[in-house]
């Protein structure tokens, strides 16, 4: 039987379809009000409020050759986990590092850089769509794609139930400017859909646990002295 050549557009769309499938499948519990920033990213950081962002540079540890193998905690510390790609198996060993830092000398992708550094999914081949899994549930998220390369939407979840997507392009925009979106419903997780490489991330700052016990703390006595005042 004669099939067809698998081109970069035919994964593309695989990805597309199955993560609308997947979508679909879900029953969320909220369906999330999503806002789109396009190549506006002052305003999608005053939406955000705080923000951390991760530009994959790291002068401290240059790639060998321009690429390192890195592991799905490597920027745990700031509340963000890399996932395994939209469709593997749960039981994913994350002793595999899957995913590439790599920076300006490495050719071709190296040139789609504006800094010295980028991300890349291991196995974009098989499934084109990078994944962040946050500690805490968070509202805003945003990318700097590569020059010549942007994802097709944004799909968020929270605990594993899809709350929305959002495509990301619009009418005559710049498709390789700052991509950004604020939902009205916390998320946990955001898939790039379509999406194996990316130049920056931008996210709203994730809490860390001892600030989120400290608040869970103080608000029973906030509660108790406002009785008080009563």
């Amino acid at each position: 039987m004669n099939t067809l050549p698998r081109t970069p557009e035919f994964h593309r769309m695989h990805a597309i379809c199955a993560a609308l499938l997947a979508a679909c499948a879900l029953t969320p519990n909220a369906t999330a009000a999503i806002t789109r920033f396009n190549n506006n990213e002052a305003g999608w950081r005053a939406a955000a409020g705080t923000v951390t962002t991760i530009d994959f540079v790291d002068d401290n540890s240059a790639p060998p050759g321009g690429i390192e193998n890195i592991y799905y905690d490597r920027y745990a510390s700031l509340g963000v986990r890399l996932d395994y790609p939209f469709g593997f198996p749960s039981d994913f060993d994350h002793s595999i590092p899957f995913w590439r830092r790599y920076d300006s000398t490495v050719p071709g992708f190296g040139t789609n850089l504006r800094d010295n550094g980028g991300l890349m999914q291991f196995v974009n081949a098989l499934n084109g769509t990078l994944t962040f899994r946050f500690d805490q549930p968070i509202r805003a998220f945003a990318i700097l794609p590569t020059i010549g390369g942007t994802a097709s939407m944004f799909s968020l979840f929270r605990e594993g139930q899809w709350l929305g997507s959002k495509t990301i392009d619009g009418p005559n925009q710049n498709p390789y400017s700052h991509r950004g979106i604020y939902s009205d419903e916390p998320f946990d997780e955001v898939r790039l859909i379509s999406q194996s490489e990316v130049d920056n991330i931008y996210f709203q700052t994730v809490p860390a646990p001892g600030v989120l016990a400290a608040i869970a703390i103080a608000m029973p006595m906030v509660g108790r002295r406002r009785r008080r005042g009563c």
